[in-house]
């Protein structure tokens, strides 16, 4: 991190968040150019970042030989005729403009000098001119004719860009003169930007603005607070590093600033001063006690100077009360009448110190406006106010209090009133929980916590946990540790067995992200400690808990017998949330055993369950759950139920914007990895990519290892379906060292299977031989789905070793044993092995058979990564059979699968890598063969080609014909662009006519 010093000026050293404005600053610069004048009004509130982005376009503009003048307004200059225009002429470089002898500048020159004697410097010595005889209004319009000559010819002979900042400030003449040069330069190269705050409006420039939109002789540029993405951004640039801060310090500033670029710097100059070292530490700076800038101070004490002592007092109270306050409130601790109190929240609008939100509710306008007026009053005032606060909303809130739990709990607790303080924060927090929101729900805990360090006899253990939990959504893993540690430590002296149960349970599902070994034994000790306490519920939890972990490290038969017991105990105590549970678990289990089918349903079970009871949580985990034991990438030895890429997609995508909306990091990463991966699977591989890389950057960011792992996983399959087997190896690797480390065999087996895969690729059969030796002996029953992938890939080493008998057998056994009863399903990579061990013992009827039924598993499951493999293996078994029209047609739609798959690739240079390499493991086709199959095949039309012709003859759309023939849009896009130039057509009229003449149509 760059260290800054309290002498150091703190400034973003680029423009944040102003890509859309800087952009149309640039256009109106080009227009300009062509001599088409242009007018821009740029607006904002004080601070917003008007003067940095005129910056950027003085520096564009300057850049491309432009004639940059610039005036400014001042708080006096409101009763100063023409002051921010003498501001402009008053330059060193203007007055040089104006000398006597320059071009275009005598007729200004001359007024200048009658109306302001003196002002240039060059006619200080001339005699005085008579004073004026004319009448005002014609003295004005001959100044703004001299004026307007000035800037026109300067225009005339480069293009001018005249800025005058703060026009709110400006006195109505000059405004009157903008608007007469903003209609005189239409026609010359000239580009006006006027900036001016929106919150300090007055009557004059209001109708000043209107004119100008009258006339359509502006455009306006509203400049928004920064996002907080962007505000994070802006620290980075600010301190030139990766990451910043802590997520909740990031939080505090954006709530304080609100997204105002003067009062981020403002408030980091305010750190740096009140922390001793070169560079603040954001860890332990209480940033809501941060010192207001002295500019804030300054202007909030100008603005409460002009109001009435009533106001004043009603501002103060309305400061203690918070940002947002309600009419009722104030109403009730005041004793006004309505009137009344309506007539002075009218004088603190005009002030420009609060809003009106609702006929209820009013705001300050800005966060530290609030804060500096708080902070004006002594500690003894802010606890007495701040206690009133809480008894009128406790009291005049009573029916609708849930509403209002956090607003109390604040005023009880900065009131130090600790008992209601606790009652009231924990009260909150437990609702800030059921509805996802972690952050509040951790300030509350905290005050709750604080607060029992001032009450006798009060558990903080269940607090502990509740906080916690909230950590633990947000990925905060050694804070949520922390807490579940002292939960258990202090359930433990109070004697509190339910909540030590619930702390182990806790710290085994926290360290379940980490270390599986760890986390076992803290499952296995909730099953010891649920019995001791005799409660079936906690039983069934514990043997959920530990069933999953189970399962995770290869033991599944004992996991799903845990599940099993773990769902009878729900169901007798009629325990729907404990059911819903179970069968995402049990559903989970029972794919990983290869079991797609009975682990579908009891997914399906879930889903309802959650659904019905408004689990976002826990639906979100269950659609990613129940997408990936569809996805074909997880399932290649075993049935799916089949579901179209359309319909996975969405599933993953509700699940990680479920995750988004409850702020669980950890479920959108698995969400993310699970969409990517099944579009792989689908052949959609540069959105493929897009996901998991995302999913990859949350897991890292929140140190989830299990998904990290997961992510490293899924780049190697992807890269083996890019053809790229070193770049599969180097994710592998990293990947096989952490879930050595987190003790995990199902990433385990599938991370070797893949790595013997990569080795395959490359010709490394010694390689594979040894990774898969570590997965899983080669005689060895498989009992898991990952064994039985690894399995599987000891077929494709034996084939490539030579032993076509042997990989026959485990192609026969696998496909035997396929649990499920989906018996007519085919399972495409598995007979896929068959027919090249079928051909390869010379079997090669059997083979075309075989490989037929691949390729039909293939196109029923949408796997469109493995047909083109699969056409390219029946081209060679056809052309050993000497069948070589049937081999032709075989081979030219694996190049065509080739080409649609590589449309689907973002990245050129992976692009144009997988398809020279993917064509090279084709055989080559023969042209007079070529000339044949084309002649013979409606001008070399495949038969899914001459399907898609007969439906565009019917007048069926891309959408329409993906979902007759069972394929994605963009396949059906890529059939018609290929039949398009293979018939050297133009548009779907023509492939249409074709189609009839060649009574497509009638089959």
């Amino acid at each position: 991190m760059r260290p800054l010093r309290s002498n150091q000026p703190i400034r973003s050293p680029v423009l944040i968040g102003r890509e859309r404005e800087s952009a149309l600053l640039g256009a109106l610069i080009e227009r300009v150019k062509q001599r088409h004048g242009q007018t821009l009004l740029l607006s904002g509130e004080a601070g917003i970042g008007k003067s940095r982005l005129l910056a950027e376009g003085k520096r564009q503009a300057d850049e491309q030989g432009f004639l940059v003048l610039q005036g400014a307004c001042f708080p006096p200059d409101r009763t100063s005729p023409y002051a921010p225009l003498l501001d402009l002429l008053s330059s060193s470089h203007i007055q040089k403009r104006l000398s006597l002898s320059a071009p275009h500048a005598g007729l200004l020159t001359h007024e200048l000098a009658r109306l302001f004697p003196g002002f240039l410097e060059h006619t200080a010595g001339f005699p005085p001119s008579p004073a004026p005889t004319i009448e005002p209004e014609r003295e004005k319009r001959r100044l703004f004719i001299a004026l307007s000559q000035f800037f026109m010819g300067e225009a005339s002979t480069r293009p001018v860009l005249l800025t005058i900042e703060d026009v709110h400030w400006s006195d109505e003449t000059s405004l009157e003169f903008l608007h007469y040069l903003a209609r005189s330069s239409v026609a010359h190269p000239l580009l006006l930007v006027v900036t001016y705050r929106n919150d300090e409006m007055h009557p004059g420039l209001n109708r000043w603005l209107a004119q100008l939109d009258r006339e359509r002789l502006a455009q306006e540029c509203l400049l928004p607070p920064l996002s907080k993405v962007e505000v994070e951004a802006m620290l980075r640039a600010i301190f030139d590093q990766q990451q910043v801060m802590p997520a909740s310090a990031i939080e505090a500033i954006y709530g304080l600033t609100e997204g105002n670029p003067f009062f981020i710097e403002e408030i980091l100059k305010s750190l740096i001063l009140v922390d001793a070292s070169d560079s603040p530490r954001w860890e332990n700076q209480p940033l809501q006690k941060l010192p207001v800038p002295r500019s804030v101070q300054e202007t909030v004490a100008l603005r409460l100077g002009q109001l009435s002592d009533a106001a004043r007092h009603v501002v103060t109270l309305a400061a203690v009360a918070g940002r947002r306050f309600d009419f009722a409130v104030l109403q009730q601790i005041t004793r006004l009448a309505e009137s009344e109190l309506l007539s002075l929240m009218k004088e603190l609008i005009a002030a420009q110190l609060v809003v009106e939100e609702s006929e209820e509710q009013f705001a300050f306008r800005h966060a530290l406006t609030r804060q500096a007026i708080y902070r004006q009053l002594l500690l003894r005032e802010r606890e007495a106010l701040h206690r009133t606060l809480a008894e009128t909303e406790e009291h005049l809130f009573a029916e609708t209090l849930e509403a209002h739990l956090t607003e109390v709990a604040y005023h009880f607790y900065e009131a130090r009133v600790w008992e209601k303080a606790f009652a009231y924060a924990k009260l909150a927090g437990e609702r800030a929980l059921i509805l996802y929101a972690p952050r509040v729900a951790i300030e509350q805990f905290t005050r709750a916590l604080k607060a029992t360090h001032y009450m006798e006899a009060t558990s903080s253990a269940p607090l502990y946990r509740l906080r916690g939990q909230a950590y633990e959504t947000l990925g905060e893993f050694e804070h949520a540790r922390a807490d579940y540690e002292r939960a258990l430590t202090t359930a433990h002296d109070a004697g509190q067995g339910e909540v030590e149960w619930q702390a182990v349970i806790d710290l085994g599902f926290l360290w379940a992200g980490r270390d599986y070994e760890r986390a076992g034994s803290f499952f296995r000790e909730a099953v010891q400690r649920a019995a001791a306490l005799s409660q079936p519920t906690l039983y069934a939890h514990s043997l959920n808990r530990l069933g999953n972990w189970l399962v995770n490290t290869g033991q599944t038969v004992e996991g799903l017998a845990a599940h099993q017991q773990a769902l009878e105990v729900f169901r007798r105590q009629q325990d729907r949330a404990g059911m819903a549970q179970t069968l995402d678990l049990l559903g989970m289990a029972l794919v990983w055993t290869g079991n797609f089918v009975e682990g579908r349903q009891q997914q399906e079970q879930a889903i309802a369950l959650f659904r019905l009871l408004g689990d976002k949580k826990g639906l979100s985990s269950i659609l990613s759950n129940a997408s990936l034991g569809i996805a074909p990438a997880t399932a290649e030895t075993a049935f799916v139920l089949v579901r179209s890429p359309e319909e996975c997609e969405r599933d993953t995508a509700e699940a990680a914007e479920l995750a988004r909306q409850i702020d669980w990091p950890a479920g959108e990463a698995y969400a993310e990895l699970t969409a990517g991966i099944l579009l792989a699977s689908f052949g959609q591989l540069g959105k493929a990519l897009a996901h998991v890389r995302k999913g990859f950057h949350i897991a890292q960011e929140i140190e989830h290892q299990q998904w990290i792992v997961a992510a490293y996983s899924h780049f190697g399959q992807i890269s083996l379906l890019l053809l790229d087997p070193a770049l599969a190896l180097h994710y592998l690797e990293s990947g096989l060292r952490l879930a050595k480390t987190l003790g995990s065999a199902w990433w385990m087996d599938a991370i070797l299977s893949s790595q013997a895969l990569a080795f395959l690729q490359l010709g490394q059969l010694k390689q594979a031989e040894a990774a898969l030796q570590l997965a899983l002996a080669r005689e060895q029953e498989p009992c898991t789905l990952s064994q039985r992938r690894v399995r599987w890939a000891w077929g494709e080493l034996v084939l490539a070793q030579g032993e076509a008998q042997g990989a026959l057998q485990i192609a026969e056994h696998l496909i035997a044993s396929a649990p499920g009863n989906l018996t007519a399903q085919p399972i495409p990579r598995l007979w896929k092995l068959k027919g090249e061990a079928l051909a390869a013992l010379r079997r090669l009827e059997e083979a075309v058979e075989a490989l037929e039924e691949a390729k039909r598993g293939a196109l029923l499951r949408y796997e469109t990564p493995l047909l083109w493999r699969i056409h390219g293996a029946l081209g060679r078994v056809y052309r050993l059979l000497k069948r070589e029209q049937e081999a032709s047609e075989a081979l030219m739609a694996a190049r065509e699968g080739v080409e649609l798959l590589a449309q689907t690739i973002d990245d050129a240079e992976l692009r144009e890598q997988f398809s020279q390499r993917a064509l090279a493991s084709l055989p080559r086709a023969r042209p007079s063969a070529l000339r044949r199959v084309a002649a013979a095949s409606f001008g070399g039309l495949t038969e899914r080609e001459r399907e898609v012709a007969a439906l565009i003859a019917q007048g069926a759309t891309n959408r329409e014909i993906a979902d007759l023939l069972v394929i994605s849009e963009r396949t059906a896009e890529g059939h018609v662009n290929a039949i398009l130039r293979k018939l050297g057509f133009t548009s779907r009229v023509q492939i249409a006519v074709w189609a009839v003449e060649r009574r497509l149509t009638n089959r």
